[in-house]
């Protein structure tokens, strides 16, 4: 019976240490899981942020580049009106010029 009862104790005594050990790893695991919670809010403040500052550069590049649409819209008409009135002036030269050789022979 004593040999049972020692067996018994060697038993109690390994389940012991294997439970301890179990709650020596869960502890770990547990402390793990916090610190990965912890960089997981930090990322997600990060992503966020960045959304933020995403959203508003966009925002800018689409008002930069509907300003620049103006621009060449503005600087294509300014430049076919001075081809009109380049066009229109060598004409009235060449009118004038006429008008001045028509007149020379009088």
């Amino acid at each position: 019976m004593s040999e049972h009862g020692a067996v018994l104790q060697s038993y109690n005594q390994e389940l012991v240490k294997h439970i301890e050990n179990l709650k020596s790893q869960k502890e770990k695991i547990g402390q793990a899981i916090e610190a990965q919670e912890q960089e997981r809010v930090k990322l997600i403040d990060k992503i966020q942020e960045m959304n933020a500052r995403l959203k508003s550069v966009t925002a800018s590049l689409e008002e930069k580049k509907r300003i620049w649409a103006e621009c060449d819209k503005t600087l294509e008409q300014a430049e076919m009106g001075l081809s009109k009135i380049i066009e229109s002036s060598q004409v009235l030269l060449s009118l004038v010029q006429q008008e001045t050789g028509t007149l020379s022979c009088i």
